[in-house]
């Protein structure tokens, strides 16, 4: 037998479960946005103590002993690989 409920009662039900269901996308969302708003966060707090950082180790070190640790890096680092849209670049004139 079928069910005795009104129809206005059924599509109550209905509505009632598709707001479940939206406020629930809602939610995820809403979620996933305040977790990449923190990650990011995280992120420039974390490259703003590496500044930092990277100033305090160039106190300790000095300039004199920075500049020949950068010119060793210069001499022993290979040359960059030429490629054929480089070379093309070089006969074109860009």
């Amino acid at each position: 037998m079928a069910s005795q409920w009104r129809i206005r009662h059924k599509l109550m039900l209905a509505l009632g479960l598709v707001l479940a269901n939206l406020a629930i996308l809602l939610g995820g969302s809403l979620w996933g946005l305040i977790s990449n708003s923190a990650t990011m966060q995280s992120i420039h707090h974390k490259v703003t103590d590496q500044n930092s950082a990277e100033i305090v180790r160039d106190y300790v070190v000095g300039p004199e002993l920075l500049e020949s640790q950068k010119q060793t890096a210069r001499r022993t680092s290979p040359p960059p690989e030429r490629t054929v849209i480089h070379d093309r670049a070089i006969t074109r004139g860009l």
